[in-house]
């Protein structure tokens, strides 16, 4: 009697989710007798970024384990702001929106990668600013179809892995930061959970901010420099090639920081001199090269 009802539970559970997977897979049958591919394509979309996703923040997530809930919670609200955002532009807006330019130019160069028209190195974003994000988009349309609300989804994912590494470099500071608090902020402010849930530049600013915020987190809390300096490159590169002179504000930030740690005396205890002062210089060059390319 004890081991039956010990099993209860987790027949219960394995029977909803046979029941929600049969629900899904029957909602996604009507979708496509009865909606457009732009729509019912997020319905193939949600289980492949929700299979890479909840991976993603349980492994980048397990030095907080007091943070992951939050973190969950989170992406589901920004599944809903990424719908309500695709109701807006294309419904409120009546499609008077940035991205239904970049779902249009991105849909011509998937089609144009996948027949041969241009060369297959073409799937490598490319370009700066509105050509970059058109080229992104093409890249990801070759890969997981042209749905438009799909696209958007995908866009918010990207979107959503910078907030994730925002609230990771918060938790360094516990001293200076509640990093509860912070990643309550993160996942309900509307101005993230909303806005940057579309194809656009937004979504990738913020994923691109996210690596720089959490490479500057960890070049100062802790001993480490390669790795952090490279979360940094990545997220200004990144940056650099949507919007240089964002970049440019987020390579001064960093100086100035590095600065403060190496002449404060926070060095010394945190790997040393040098190493701050090599991380200045190299501050200081990215700032000349990126204020060149703005």
């Amino acid at each position: 009697m004890r081991r039956a009802a010990v099993h209860l539970p987790f027949r219960l559970e394995a029977a909803a989710v046979v029941a929600f997977g049969v629900a899904y897979l029957v909602a996604t049958g009507w979708a496509m007798a009865n909606l457009s591919y732009d729509v019912w394509g997020a319905l193939r979309a949600v289980p492949i970024i929700a299979t890479l996703m909840i991976p993603l923040i349980h492994v980048s997530m397990r030095q907080q384990p007091h943070l992951v809930r939050i973190v969950y919670l989170g992406l589901a609200l920004k599944l809903g702001g990424t719908v309500a955002r695709y109701w807006v532009a294309f419904d409120a807006y009546g499609g008077a929106a940035d991205a239904q330019a970049y779902h249009d130019a991105g849909r011509q160069a998937a089609q144009q990668i996948r027949d041969g028209s241009v060369g297959p190195w073409n799937i490598v974003p490319h370009g700066q600013g509105t050509q970059f994000v058109e080229s992104l988009t093409g890249s990801l349309y070759a890969v997981v179809g042209s749905s438009k609300l799909a696209g958007f989804l995908w866009f918010s994912a990207f979107g959503y892995l910078g907030v994730v590494l925002c609230i990771k470099a918060a938790d360094y500071f516990p001293q200076w930061i509640d990093s509860r608090r912070y990643a309550w902020l993160c996942c309900l402010s509307p101005s993230l959970v909303f806005w940057p849930s579309s194809i656009g530049k937004e979504s990738w600013m913020i994923l691109t901010l996210g690596f720089t915020v959490y490479g500057a987190a960890r070049m100062f809390a802790t001993t480490q420099f390669l790795r952090p300096m490279l979360y940094m490159a990545a997220g200004v590169g990144g940056a650099a090639l949507v919007r240089p002179h964002m970049a440019t504000v987020w390579v001064g930030a960093a100086v100035a920081g590095v600065l403060w740690s190496a002449f404060t005396g926070r060095a010394t205890t945190r790997g040393g001199r040098a190493g701050a002062v090599f991380a200045l210089a190299v501050g200081v060059i990215g700032l000349l090269v990126v204020g060149q390319v703005a």
